[in-house]
């Protein structure tokens, strides 16, 4: 997210949120207070979800304030509604499910730790994170990103052997941020 962007989202109160939706964090939902466009007379929108999913899985907040709209991760959104004011790390989602928006799944993180939380590609292979399969060797190799490099941990029999060596790495190096997945 660009820093304009950025600045925009913390430009919007809090309380103006407040005052729109209502969010519960035992679910994670976003519910309507107002009828939308300022109407009052079509209130059949009143208490319906406030949010639309993307197709990358997030869901998002539409808002027009003061003349300028707004498009906002609800994940952003429920910290903010939560704790009163908008996050300065990102927001991380810690079971890795985009839309799961309840509070308890929500945490701040910095752009390492958030990357980290990262499940397998979709390139992968081997059913593993981390693991794939060297031709030239006829073995499975474990490895991890830390901090932008390839970090090699291994040649191994089998993809089971390789994972379980990159989930102990993983699990000790990342800690709660690692996903083991």
């Amino acid at each position: 997210m660009s820093a304009k962007k950025n600045m925009k989202t913390i430009a919007l109160p809090v309380e103006e949120l407040r005052r729109r939706y209502t969010y519960d964090p035992e679910t994670g939902e976003f519910t309507l207070k107002l009828p939308r466009r300022g109407n009052p007379i079509n209130s059949t929108v009143v208490g319906k979800s406030a949010t639309s999913r993307q197709k990358i899985g997030y869901d998002v907040i539409c808002i027009k304030h003061e003349g300028v709209y707004y498009r906002l991760y609800a994940h952003r959104v429920a910290w903010a509604m939560t704790y009163g004011e908008w996050p300065l790390l990102h927001i991380d989602h810690a079971d890795g499910v985009r839309s799961n928006n309840k509070i308890s799944n929500l945490r701040q993180a910095t752009n390492q730790e958030n990357t980290r939380n990262r499940g397998r590609g979709a390139n992968n292979t081997s059913g593993y994170k981390g693991v794939s399969f060297e031709k030239r060797c006829g073995k499975w190799s474990a490895g991890v990103k830390v901090s932008g490099v390839r970090k090699f941990l291994g040649y191994f029999q089998t993809p089971e052997e390789a994972n379980e060596v990159r989930v102990a790495y993983d699990l000790a190096y990342f800690g709660k941020f690692a996903n083991v997945a």
